[in-house]
């Protein structure tokens, strides 16, 4: 997809999730420049294979959780289960609670994207999936 039609396609999900309130609050310290789209996605891999759970996605990062802590300054690989990925470095990590007997996430993981117009395309075609799947919108 061309920049400009990209770029539409991104104005366009921004204007419905702002309509639909998907578009989440920014906690204190948030340095991100771009809105962020709520998300439920269960298929956050890092590095090819770890999995983790989304919580927000924009132009610019993610946050996600999950069961093991990455390190600040660490460079990671992403994907959300669409031929989008992306590098990114992790800016926070912050324990949330401890891991239960599930497996559920204990670590709030922050990362910021290395390619701005490769973070708009991942919220574009990330977005495109999810429509598909109403679940996993929050």
């Amino acid at each position: 997809m061309q920049f400009e039609g990209m770029e539409k396609g991104y104005e366009e999900i921004l204007r419905n999730a702002r309509e639909t309130g998907e578009i989440g609050d920014s906690p204190d310290g948030d340095r991100r420049n771009y809105p962020r789209l709520k998300i439920r996605a269960p298929e956050v891999r890092i590095n090819g294979d770890e999995e983790a759970s989304g919580i927000d996605l924009s132009r610019s990062g993610i946050a996600f959780e999950a069961n093991y802590p990455l390190a600040v300054g660490e460079q990671i690989h992403l994907s959300l289960g669409t031929a989008i990925s992306i590098n990114g470095e992790v800016v926070a990590c912050t324990l949330v609670g401890a891991p239960g007997e599930n497996d559920e996430a204990g670590f709030r993981i922050q990362c910021k994207f290395g390619d701005e117009y490769r973070g708009m395309e991942m919220v574009v075609e990330t977005r495109r999936k999810m429509s598909n799947y109403p679940s996993l919108l929050t």
